[in-house]
């Protein structure tokens, strides 16, 4: 009787035939397939929310360097950062790519060697210079993009696609208002910053709007500082 019960189990098991192991091989291939677009698709996604929050902190920390003064290892140390929180003066440039801030000094004979200088170069990408005095100043850094630094101490460069910066500023004549008083002092400045970062060059036959919506992004922060030591 045990026997028997074996042998019925054994002719009740069905295998696979080759049919069937045929058949099944295009839908094991789709969802292969499937599931290798679904990780291409995660990856792209995943480096384009990278690079947008990046632009995100990177113009949100060109701000914060506008408003309490920019710090550079040993270059600033022991001096008085210049921002606009505690500007006596402010001067913008006539062709709106440069904003120069004036510290307040207890000796005013110095007050005009006493600066920093924040410039949009070519590339539509911020710098920021510093003077504080005779004796020092630091030189032309950029700030955004914000680059690594290298054990070497070299900043990396900011990656191109062909003429095209990864990251720009879109209004880069454009990002300051000075307000002033009735008697022509600053009083106030608007800071308005329009970032945008690409995230690969234009394909071929692409319009330039579909070039703007599918490999590029933009944001925009506003904010209002007021000149703590303005000249009244």
């Amino acid at each position: 009787m045990w026997g028997n019960n074996i042998m019925k189990k054994i002719r009740n098991q069905k295998g696979v035939s080759l049919i069937e192991l045929i058949a099944g091989i295009p839908i094991a291939t789709l969802l292969f397939a499937t599931l290798i677009l679904a990780m291409v698709h995660f990856v792209k996604t995943y480096q384009e929310t990278k690079l947008f929050l990046q632009l995100q902190e990177d113009l949100y920390q060109t701000i914060e360097y506008m408003r309490y003064g920019h710090a550079h290892e040993t270059e600033t140390e022991g001096e008085q950062l210049i921002g606009l929180m505690t500007a006596r003066d402010v001067q913008l440039s006539a062709a709106g790519n440069y904003l120069q801030i004036f510290p307040l000094m207890t000796n005013q004979t110095y007050a005009g060697s006493f600066w920093t200088r924040y410039t949009v170069n070519d590339d539509h990408q911020m710098e920021v210079r510093s003077r504080y005095g005779n004796s020092k100043t630091v030189e032309t850094m950029l700030i955004f993009p914000r680059m690594k630094f290298h054990e070497n101490q070299q900043n990396e460069r900011p990656k191109k696609f062909g003429n095209e910066p990864q990251f720009e500023i879109m209004n880069p004549r454009d990002i300051w208002t000075v307000h002033v008083d009735d008697g022509g002092n600053a009083m106030m400045v608007d800071i308005r910053l329009e970032g945008k970062v690409r995230y690969r060059e234009r394909q071929d036959g692409q319009s330039t709007r579909e070039d703007i919506a599918k490999n590029t992004r933009t944001i925009v922060y506003e904010t209002s500082v007021f000149l703590g030591n303005a000249v009244h």
